[in-house]
């Protein structure tokens, strides 16, 4: 899909980043290696420990739980989710 006016360019980095966050929003919390096993993206625990959007917000070491933020951010990118990329084992599309 090409051109976006006004929004925000989904790179492969911010799908993977917003694949993890409908996975902790069904998963309420998770260590790097459920995240890891239970979507797939191998990086899961870069992604998670930078925390480059503010989505994750880390409960204990290794353990991450989504933001306010991060809630938001499955809310506006529903569509790019359900356009973008089939559920993962345990996650649930909004």
């Amino acid at each position: 899909m090409g051109g976006s006016t006004g929004q925000p360019i989904v790179t492969v980095y911010r799908e993977q980043a917003l694949r993890i966050a409908a996975y902790l929003a069904t998963a309420q919390a998770a260590t790097v290696a459920q995240v890891r096993a239970d979507t797939g993206i191998q990086r899961s625990g870069g992604i998670l420990q930078q925390n480059y959007y503010g989505w994750f917000t880390r409960i204990r070491h290794g353990t991450y739980t989504l933001s306010a933020a991060g809630h938001e951010a499955v809310q506006a990118y529903a569509h790019v989710l359900r356009a973008f990329t089939p559920p993962c084992q345990g996650e649930q599309l909004p």
